[in-house]
């Protein structure tokens, strides 16, 4: 059996998106059907840096498997890193460098920039739609997108308001693959890219998920 590690910088919206996908899949396939899908929350308590990061992936990712023990000795493993490329711009970090320091740790980096929200825009708009807009304005597209899909819909229909606030991007991100399977779709229909002013490799780890749990 194969089982994916997604090791989540941040403990709130990162995490969020990766639970609430693997909510809805295994809602769709009986209990004997899954391989396995495990998500660990980063937090690297103000200590910044790529090789901080790193350390700290590789640390809970032992601990994890150790405490839960949720390998069989025939599983294959595989781990992954999902990070917003904006905390390394902001720290100096050298993104070839990050990478390969992720890739030689054992882990397959995911990386969004500028951060998380551009992947939540591309929910409800194409690239282009996208592309040129400021941090804050894609913020503002996420708010909008979601206003949009609600608008006319009954109470129970429809997503609540996102934030980076842990409770707020909760009940969002566990909402919205939910209540619409299109999302999924439209999540695994983004082109995954690792260059450009905004890009998102997280249909990479969506796609290995849907694999993972027999979608």
């Amino acid at each position: 059996m194969i089982c994916v590690l997604a090791c989540v910088e941040g403990e709130s919206t990162e995490p969020n998106i990766v639970d609430g996908i693997v909510r809805f899949l295994r809602s769709q396939r009986p209990l004997d059907a899954y391989g396995k899908v495990e998500i660990v929350p980063l937090s690297l308590g103000g200590n910044h840096g790529h090789r901080a990061l790193v350390e700290r992936a590789i640390e809970k990712a032992n601990e994890y498997l150790e405490e839960y023990e949720i390998m069989a000795p025939s599983d294959e493993i595989r781990k992954y890193l999902v990070v917003d490329y904006d905390k390394l711009d902001k720290h100096g970090v050298d993104f070839t460098q990050f990478r390969d320091d992720v890739i030689s740790s054992g882990f397959i980096p995911i990386v969004t920039r500028p951060k998380i929200e551009y992947f939540i825009a591309r929910l409800f708009y194409d690239e282009e739609d996208l592309i040129g807009l400021s941090v804050a304005k894609i913020d503002e597209k996420v708010e909008e997108g979601i206003k949009r899909f609600n608008e006319g819909k009954d109470a129970v229909c429809t997503i609540p308001p996102y934030s980076k606030q842990k409770p707020a991007a909760e009940r969002c991100l566990q909402t919205i693959f939910n209540l619409d399977p299109a999302f999924l779709e439209r999540a695994r229909n983004i082109e995954a890219k690792s260059s450009g002013e905004y890009f998102t490799e997280l249909p990479i780890l969506i796609e290995e998920m849907c694999q993972v749990l027999e979608y």
